[in-house]
């Protein structure tokens, strides 16, 4: 791919996303069909082309969902090197663009990124590092802890998942346990950290908008890992408002301790809904 190239694409992706008509969806759709149903590994190249050049966020967004298809669908000819280089990519490139990227591109980012380390679980020692290196995210600066908190939301969220990808269930279930065992706890005590400096003003933002953010994505973050199916019994539809949590017995100190309870209902008390609810 070059500029050229790189332009048409560009043009070709706002039609696809935000066209004036269904013809004209249609043709975008036939003009970057490689991209919408890639069958070859070529793409791979062109997708990172597009991220590391292109600063209109519709490329970029077809860019990240040609990425989600194809680790989806060619997920076994990537060997384990090449998956953890695409997951390296992908936080490389949160750190340096994320906070500057439209909204819809990072979900779309965080999404590929997640099922990369999911899919890729058992390859490779280096995911043992992971909470480490994400928490790089948390002290670098507060956009970046919210990207930070954002990865590992969507992260904690996909393993509580059971289908993903071409994962059987057992499989799923493994890679779920072994998460669990291995990095849900280190991200809750994360979250409540946050939330606590942030109730305490420990960390004073100056910005508003970008505190409410930081509370909302903290508070989001220990809703999801007290919500995760700790012992693998709970159904596909089980709902959000489950009372009981089957925490680990490495849990039941942090659970324990007043000051954790304290902090959700001063976050209750000072909150107003939906954050309230959350807390609750």
């Amino acid at each position: 791919m070059n500029a050229q190239d790189l332009a048409f694409v560009e043009g070709v992706s706002e039609k696809l996303y935000n066209p004036a008509n269904n013809a004209e969806r249609e043709q975008a759709t036939l003009a970057l069909q490689t991209f919408l149903q890639p069958t070859q590994l070529e793409v791979l190249s062109q997708t990172q082309y597009i991220l590391d050049n292109s600063s209109s966020p519709y490329a970029q967004l077809l860019a990240a969902t040609s990425l989600t298809k194809i680790v989806s669908e060619h997920w076994n000819t990537f060997n384990p090197q090449a998956r953890m280089e695409m997951r390296n990519y992908l936080l490389s490139y949160l750190g340096n663009r994320g906070f500057k990227a439209n909204e819809y591109v990072v979900k779309a980012l965080l999404r590929v990124l997640c099922l990369i380390i999911k899919l890729g679980w058992f390859d490779t020692e280096e995911h043992g590092e992971l909470v480490g290196q994400i928490t790089k995210f948390l002290q670098a600066s507060a956009e970046h802890c919210v990207l930070g908190l954002r990865i590992f939301g969507e992260l904690v969220t996909d393993m509580n998942q059971r289908k993903v990808g071409n994962l059987s269930l057992a499989n799923q279930r493994r890679v779920a346990t072994s998460f669990r065992d291995s990095c849900l706890l280190d991200i809750f005590r994360i979250s409540l950290t946050t939330l606590s400096q942030l109730v305490s003003k420990t960390a004073v933002l100056g910005d508003a908008t970008l505190e409410d953010n930081l509370k909302d994505f903290s508070l989001n973050l220990a809703l999801e890992c007290l919500m995760f199916d700790f012992i693998g019994t709970a159904p596909d539809d089980a709902s959000n408002d489950t009372a009981t949590i089957q925490v680990p017995s490495s849990w039941c100190n942090l659970i324990q301790d007043p000051a954790t309870l304290g902090l959700f209902l001063d976050l209750y008390l000072n909150a107003t809904p939906p954050r309230s609810k959350q807390a609750l």
